[in-house]
Parts: structure tokens; C-alpha cells; sequence
């Protein structure tokens, strides 16, 4: 009889621990499922919630519940219901460039430069920008030119008025401007102004290089790395790829 009466007191304790932690608000989270829910976005421009669709990875926006099957009945005074409320946000961009490239026809030798670039972007959190592979242009015919290159350099600057003086440590040669890498650092400004900067390119034509046309073979390339990616982005779509690991406390 002590003996039966022992196992079912461990029995009432291991029920009472197991309730115990499926009922608290830190208690083991992982048994419940979670469930997605139906969500909304306000629509500004429209003036209305447009509806947001149930397991659409590329939503801007998801939201779930950790499902909790309980009822209870009793006549005590007072109970406490608790509700968690968390979010996770990912780092995102907007950004903006008004031009390919710079094109030039050029009917006489000299130093030239133009602004045809305007680069722009908007972001959460921190952003590297990094410049790849600008060269010099070389000839698409060196079998019949006498200088197969023109030399080129680029600034980076916000002054839309004119381009840097002529000798100014901002002009950098492809090859320096290759290696060069910045940091944006999250702020205010970067949330709403934005990081912005005008590429500017200066050449020089020298009275050897023959009436042939030139480019940069291999093509130039800016890159903006987003320094938080979400474990639960894709990092190659920006999509969702699965649920945010709640809770997070």
C-alpha cells in the first residue's frame, strides 16, 4: 500500500512539473506548434488594409501563434493570462542609380570628366559598399591603334556642381578605387536621407590614341552588402526561409 501510495505521489509531481512548464510564460516553448496567421499592411496610397497571404515567403511581413489547447474551470478570485508579443525585423535596402555607365564620344584630345552617376541607398542597419574590377579603357582593335589605352579616374562626391579640381585626392585610379572599401554606419540619416554620392569619371585622350573605340572589358562592379542578415532570410533572395526562432527571452 506505502509503496503504491509512493508512485502515485511521483506520479502527481511529474504531472504537476509537466503542467507547470507548459503553462508558464518561460517555460519549454518547443512542444506547442506554431501556427501562421492571416496578417494585413495599411496601403497609404489606398487608404485600406490589403490583406497579406498566408505561407508567402516573399510577404513583407509574417505572423504566428504558438498554439495553446487550454480550459479550466474554478471558482478562485483572481488568473492570470499571459500574452507574449515579440518581432523579429530584417535588415533591408532601398537603393537607386540613375545610369549604366559613361559613354562618351569625344572628337578632339584632352582631359574630360563627367557626372553621370548618381548612387543612393537607404538601410536599417549597417552597409558596406565595395568597387570591383574598373580598369582603364583599352582599344577593341590593338592590332591598328597606336595608344591601345585611356586612362581614366573616378571621385566620389556629393557636389553635382563641378567635378573635383583636376589634382584633388579624391580622383582615384581604377586600380585604387578597386581596393577601396567603406563602411555605412547605421544612424538616423541612413534610415531616412540615405547615403548618397556622385561618380564622377575624368579621362584623358592623348593625341596617340587612334580613331577607335575603347571600353572596359571586363565591366565595373559596386557592390552593397547588408551586414545583419536574419537567419531566417534567404540571403540570396531576401525572402523568408523559414520562421523566426522564437521566442527570443
Amino acid at each position: 500500500m506505502k509503496k503504491q501510495m509512493a508512485i502515485l505521489g511521483v506520479l502527481v509531481l511529474v504531472g504537476m512539473a509537466l503542467a507547470a512548464t507548459s503553462n508558464s510564460p518561460h517555460g519549454r516553448q518547443d512542444t506547442p506548434p506554431w501556427i501562421e496567421k492571416a496578417c494585413w499592411q495599411y496601403d497609404d496610397s489606398l487608404g485600406r488594409w490589403i490583406p497579406i497571404r498566408v505561407g508567402d515567403s516573399s510577404a513583407r511581413a509574417r505572423c504566428w501563434m504558438q498554439q495553446v489547447d487550454y480550459v479550466d474551470s474554478c471558482n478562485k478570485k483572481e488568473w492570470e493570462i499571459y500574452l507574449r508579443a515579440e518581432a523579429s525585423v530584417a535588415q533591408w535596402i532601398i537603393l537607386g542609380i540613375n545610369g549604366d555607365g559613361f559613354h562618351w564620344g569625344i572628337r578632339k584630345p584632352g582631359y574630360y570628366a563627367s557626372d553621370c552617376i548618381w548612387l543612393w541607398f537607404r538601410s536599417n542597419y549597417d552597409v558596406e559598399i565595395s568597387f570591383d574590377d574598373f580598369d582603364n579603357l583599352v582599344t577593341l582593335y590593338p592590332d591598328s591603334c597606336i595608344d591601345d589605352t585611356i586612362e581614366v579616374w573616378y571621385a566620389l562626391s556629393e557636389d553635382s556642381t563641378a567635378p573635383p579640381a583636376m589634382n584633388s585626392e579624391l580622383w582615384k585610379t581604377p586600380a585604387e578605387l578597386s581596393e577601396w572599401t567603406r563602411l555605412i554606419r547605421d544612424s538616423y540619416d541612413l534610415h531616412w536621407r540615405g547615403w548618397r554620392t556622385k561618380i564622377w569619371q575624368k579621362i584623358y585622350v592623348s593625341p596617340c590614341n587612334s580613331a577607335c573605340e575603347y571600353v572596359d572589358e571586363d565591366w565595373a562592379t559596386i557592390t552593397l552588402t547588408l551586414q545583419r542578415i536574419k537567419p531566417w532570410i534567404d540571403p540570396e533572395t531576401g525572402l523568408f526561409s523559414r520562421r523566426p526562432n522564437f521566442p527570443f527571452q
